[in-house]
């Protein structure tokens, strides 16, 4: 088939799960010798400066940005865009009014959060000129039929994926990361990844390790940075560890790019959100044949298959611990889950199949214009 020409729009600020996605579609979709545009905002250049694509640093403000507007209705026009594909609600109104403006290209948008886009006739007129909604789970893709009322059929989920190669246990080397937190040979590691914050409930990964304190030998590293303005989620933590004379357990790492290396030490990941749209640290966790004690809540139920790949738990303090203690205790249990989500990631999570997925939704978006 023929290459096309695609303009991503993303108004992110910070670099998190709905970022690595875009990442490495558009590394998947360029590598395929498809041109792309990414239109994002200046925190975000850094993030993405390592990439075959053409970047254009934009304001992205609202959804009324003329500056913005005018832009990448210029970067349509002279790049002959085919796909605008928007990631975030404010960048749906601006490829929507840029591509009427521009008179080309279809519009397609990604949902990656568990809430509704809005309602009324506004809204509506909003999705009737976005030709295909990618949800990145079914739980996404319910709340678009449900609350938004947009039409089952004009909604593909598409599994965020995970690139194998980069999280291969036998690719990456740890043994610095050991001597930097200090690893003693017979203790376990239990970590968790991602942005810290009230939703991804890392304080109950920190009350876990108090209960668990006397009776595993065990590190635990709460692994992704506070991105708010006066980092109050980060002071918390940081107070219940001195709370609970934690300090020589758990570890508070701060923002990290060596992710693959970090979940290399993990032997279990914990991801205790109250909210999850997907969870892509569950399934980068799996790809490296780490078992998984997670929230029973969104996209993580159809990620982690319950007493097979890991846990699925109630947001109970006790029920976690009790999970948490059964992989702790049994090395053989470990082992087990870790296989079996590693091939479950093999048959349904790689970024092969979310590229093969979206590439097919952009032709057919193309073809039936």
């Amino acid at each position: 088939m023929n290459k096309l020409n695609i303009l991503h729009i993303h108004s992110a600020k910070h670099f998190g799960g709905g970022e690595v996605h875009l990442y490495q579609l558009a590394k998947g979709l360029s590598a395929r010798g498809h041109n792309l545009v990414l239109a994002i905002r200046e925190p975000m250049v850094d993030k993405f400066s390592g990439l075959d694509v053409k970047i254009e640093e934009l304001p992205l403000r609202n959804v009324l940005d003329l500056s913005s507007i005018s832009q990448l209705v210029k970067i349509i026009k002279e790049n002959k865009i085919d796909i605008i594909h928007v990631h975030r609600g404010k960048g749906y109104w601006l490829g929507v009014i840029s591509v009427k403006l521009a008179r080309r290209g279809k519009v397609v948008a990604t949902r990656h959060i568990l809430r509704s886009l809005g309602k009324g006739y506004v809204y509506s007129r909003l999705y009737e000129n976005i030709s295909r909604f990618i949800a990145v789970s079914n739980e996404v893709k319910n709340i678009l039929v449900q609350e938004n009322k947009i039409a089952d059929d004009k909604i593909a989920v598409i599994y965020n994926g995970v690139n194998i190669e980069n999280f291969n246990t036998k690719k990456v080397d740890n043994q610095g990361l050991k001597q930097e937190f200090g690893l003693k040979n017979n203790e376990l590691v239990v970590g968790t990844v991602g942005r810290l914050g009230a939703l991804k409930n890392q304080e109950l990964l920190v009350k876990m390790a108090a209960k668990l304190k006397n009776k595993a030998d065990v590190k635990y590293l709460i692994v992704g940075e506070d991105n708010s303005s006066n980092q109050s989620y980060k002071h918390r933590l940081e107070d219940l560890i001195k709370e609970f004379k934690l300090e020589d357990k758990v570890v508070l790492t701060g923002f990290r790019r060596d992710i693959p290396e970090l979940m290399s030490l993990f032997d279990i990941l914990v991801v205790p959100s109250q909210e999850e749209s997907f969870g892509i640290v569950a399934i980068e966790a799996m790809a490296m044949k780490k078992p998984v004690v997670a929230s029973d809540v969104g996209g993580l139920k159809e990620i982690i298959q319950d007493n097979k790949t890991g846990f699925l738990v109630p947001l109970v303090e006790k029920e976690f611990i009790g999970r948490l203690l059964k992989l702790i205790n049994n090395s053989n249990l470990r082992k087990k889950m870790g296989q079996t989500g590693y091939e479950r990631v093999l048959n349904k999570f790689t970024i092969e199949a979310m590229i093969d997925q979206t590439e097919e939704l952009y032709f057919s978006c193309v073809l039936w214009a």
